[in-house]
């Protein structure tokens, strides 16, 4: 195998490096231009060369820091800045110049691959774990928790200084203490010391005051990269607006405030209402509940509905079949009434003389007269109007004497009963007293004796009369053949067969012909 020094070409020039000879020159003796003991009044020192290669001045009344022992403040720091750079080796001016002073803390953003979003890995974009969660809730409400009691505590008026309080004092500590001499090493008595808090007046004012010290100068901000402007919503107005502070004791100028303005104000829409899982259970359980009661409901009405249906359909039945009889019987009688009548008609007509005949036929007149009237009172009554009955009894009293239909009894003033008169009973008699009477004696007694009666003979000389005309005309009948002439009389009036329909009860009138 060649090696590269058998391959290369033998160099030509040759490379001679020389070295520079440095030249020794004399240290200056630096000199200190401090002034002499007894004439440092004004003197102050401020750098370490004001202090040459001693110490501070004893003489000087200020704080002095020779070789900057006792400073902590500047412990390890150094005038030299370290140029940072990148893994590049290009000097990074971004921790250089920008991360200095109050910036240090703070990150800068100066590059243009800031505005570029890094891509997430599906590790860092995973949900946290409930344990973390958890951890991290306590951790942060610890920390808030502590932070607010600290600025609640420090708020409070009557705030005692720590160990002022019995509960507060730390218990009494006992030490045991070897001495032993640092010369001669030599150990002393052993000896037990009492440790004991320093008992402090909670009344003893404070014995510091806190001071605010002016900001120290900042430098100038960071730029912050905004995102481009975008148009407000109405949901971000809504967002911005804040209730005010409105107070539930003090309304000193007596506004009216509105009710969903002190309900915001409350804060009671920031409360979370929680709802257990019971009423969504017992909901359910009262719908199913009114659903199965309402099927039960339903099937009741429907079955009480066929009953009724059944009721009805059994009851038009039983009427369809009455209507259907009584029609059966009405058409019977018809028949009958018919051809008794049509019997009767011939053997009255060949029997009558002129006379009966015009009787009855006066009578039938009158009679279908006064069927007449009955209907129109009856129709009139109907339609709300006044029969003449009604007419008659309302006519007025000028009316009624001019028609000579009122008897107008003169009245003296005073009237007396006069079933106490022309009695001859009473205490005087013997008898009971006469208040036990009067219930005995029918009232109007007087004027009932004295009203029109027909006479018993008038009467039996008409029913010999009658007897005696039905005796010459065909001589004496049976009672079967006076009910016949009785229902004849009352079926003549009104004869006309009744037909039942559904609803209505119809009358058909049929009138005869007389000869």
């Amino acid at each position: 195998m060649l090696r590269l020094t058998e391959v290369l070409p033998a160099p030509v020039n040759k490379y001679v490096e020389v070295k520079k000879q440095e030249v020794s020159k004399p240290k200056a003796k630096k000199v200190y231009n401090i002034p002499p003991y007894g004439q440092r009044e004004n003197y102050v020192p401020r750098t370490l060369e004001d202090f040459g290669d001693g110490g501070a001045f004893p003489e000087i009344l200020i704080l002095q820091y020779p070789l900057d022992m006792g400073r902590s403040d500047r412990a390890g720091d150094t005038r030299v800045v370290t140029v940072a750079t990148d893994e590049d080796g290009v000097p990074d001016f971004q921790k250089n110049l920008l991360n200095q002073g109050s910036n240090k803390q703070m990150i800068v953003h100066t590059k243009v691959s800031s505005l570029i979003g890094s891509s997430a890995e599906d590790d860092d974009l995973a949900r946290p774990s409930d344990e973390a969660i958890a951890a991290l809730t306590q951790k942060t409400r610890e920390a808030m928790e502590k932070k607010v009691n600290r600025k609640i505590a420090y708020a409070l008026p009557g705030k005692l200084p720590e160990g002022s309080l019995p509960g507060d004092v730390k218990p009494a500590e006992f030490y045991k203490y070897t001495p032993v001499e640092p010369l001669t090493g030599r150990v002393l008595d052993q000896r037990v010391i009492h440790m004991v808090e320093v008992e402090q007046d909670p009344l003893d004012p404070p014995k510091f005051r806190h001071l605010k010290v002016p900001a120290a100068f900042n430098d100038d901000p960071v730029p912050i990269l905004h995102s481009p402007p975008r148009k407000v919503t109405v949901q971000d107005q809504q967002d911005w607006k804040i209730p005010p502070c409105i107070s539930n004791w003090k309304n000193a100028r007596g506004y009216t405030i509105p009710l969903d303005k002190r309900l915001a104000a409350d804060g009671r829409g920031l409360q979370q209402t929680v709802v257990n899982d019971r009423f969504a259970t017992f909901a359910e359980a009262l719908q199913v509940a009114e659903s199965k009661m309402r099927e039960e409901v339903e099937l009741r009405n429907s079955i009480v509905r066929q009953q009724k249906e059944k009721e009805r359909l059994s009851q038009e039945e039983l009427l369809r079949r009455r209507a259907l009889e009584v029609r059966q019987q009405h058409e019977d009688r018809r028949r009958i009434d018919s051809a008794s009548f049509f019997f009767f008609f011939l053997v009255d007509y060949r029997r009558e003389n002129p006379e009966d005949r015009e009787a009855r036929r006066e009578r039938d007149r009158q009679r279908e007269k006064l069927r007449r009237e009955a209907e129109r009172d009856l129709r009139r009554r109907a339609q709300g109007r006044r029969t003449q009955e009604e007419r008659e009894r309302e006519r007025d009293i000028s009316e009624k004497i001019a028609l000579g239909q009122a008897a107008v009894a003169s009245n003296s003033g005073v009237t007396f009963d006069s079933r106490l008169f022309d009695q001859s009973g009473g205490m005087g008699s013997g008898m009971a007293a006469d208040d036990g009477r009067n219930g005995e004696t029918p009232l109007f007694m007087d004027k009932m004796e004295t009203r029109y009666r027909v006479d018993e003979a008038e009467t039996m000389k008409y029913t010999q009369d009658d007897v005696m005309k039905a005796a010459e005309r065909g001589g004496a009948r049976s009672e079967l053949d006076v009910e016949e002439e009785n229902y004849r009389k009352r079926a003549s009036a009104y004869s006309g067969t009744v037909e039942f329909t559904d609803g209505v009860v119809n009358s058909e009138k049929r009138h005869k012909k007389e000869e």
